[in-house]
């Protein structure tokens, strides 16, 4: 029963971080212009999908600020996929000059399947 328990909060916590994932590619959209709209969109995205922690998964990364906001709340760890290597290499500067690399990531993504 223990082994039952283990894959069902696994199961559970990937359809929380799946969550996340489609929330903000859906909010990506409203590409935040300043700081912080981007973490006013974190927020809203955490407050909508009710997650209190674990991966998140940015589909969709844009100027890599939204990734450094949601990388800022403590218990989060944040991995943005993006197709296109300019948004991947602007995110990875958001990332870095907000000081959020390590607790954020970025990596160019074929489209395909999450990589997880």
């Amino acid at each position: 029963m223990p082994r039952r328990a283990a894959h069902r909060r696994f199961l559970e916590r990937s359809i929380h971080a799946a969550l996340v994932a489609v929330c903000a590619w859906a909010w990506s959209g409203a590409s935040p212009r300043a700081g912080q709209r981007a973490d006013r969109l974190a927020e809203a995205i955490l407050s909508e999908t009710g997650v209190k922690g674990g991966l998140v998964a940015v589909v969709g990364c844009s100027d890599g600020r939204l990734l450094a906001a949601l990388a800022a709340k403590d218990g989060y760890l944040v991995h943005g996929l993006d197709m296109k290597g300019a948004a991947v290499d602007s995110a990875r500067k958001a990332i870095r000059s907000a000081g959020r690399y390590g607790k954020a990531s970025v990596d160019l993504w074929p489209g395909k399947v999450l990589p997880y």
